[in-house]
């Protein structure tokens, strides 16, 4: 039975745990960090991971866009432009901390090499960040252009469907890296240890 594998409960613990922590944990980070209620200066000053994500993302859509021949820039903290004078607004949401926390909680909650891990920790995070750019030079664009997304979905629905599909995928390569190296030894190898032949 699957709730008396101590491996799967554990499983389940951490990344409940993980998953909580990353999520919430940058909910409140970002609510401290503006000005009025319980802001904290220093926070928003040194820890201010939201603003840093954002920004990274704005000059990454940026660059991209600008790939394509669709000249932005940079309006305030939150806007990118076109220079025909469209734009979006990246708020919270459109920052990909659910999907991110889920990455970060099942990394750190399956077992494997910590060297492994680390190299999917940052390749899955990357990943979804090259994800999320996409989709926000694509939703400018269809401002821009007057597109409407595919089956009457947001921006946001497709943006979740496209990022967990991927992150499945890691999830099955991963598992496989993880397994191809644990290697039992065949029965005439076992043999000849304990012999010591």
């Amino acid at each position: 039975m699957i709730l008396r594998d101590k491996k799967f409960i554990r499983f389940i613990l951490i990344f409940a745990a993980v998953f909580a922590f990353c999520y919430y944990g940058a909910q409140f980070i970002t609510g401290i960090t503006v000005p009025g209620g319980r802001y904290n200066p220093f926070i928003e000053k040194y820890l201010n991971f939201t603003a840093w994500l954002r920004t990274s993302l704005i000059y990454g859509s940026k660059l991209l866009l600008s790939l394509f021949g669709t000249q932005t820039y940079r309006e305030g903290e939150y806007v990118l432009r076109a220079t025909e004078g469209k734009g979006i607004r990246l708020v919270y949401g459109c920052l990909g901390f659910s999907v991110n926390s889920f990455w970060v909680a099942y990394i750190v909650a399956t077992a494997g090499a910590l060297s492994k891990k680390v190299w999917w920790f940052f390749g899955g995070l990357i990943l979804i960040w090259l994800i999320n750019v996409t989709r926000l030079s694509l939703v400018l664009m269809a401002h821009i252009n007057g597109w409407d997304f595919p089956l009457g979905m947001t921006h946001h629905d497709w943006f979740n469907i496209i990022t967990y599909i991927c992150i499945f995928i890691m999830m099955y390569f991963f598992e496989r890296n993880i397994k191809s190296k644990q290697v039992v030894p065949i029965s005439g190898e076992r043999d000849r240890k304990r012999t010591g032949n």
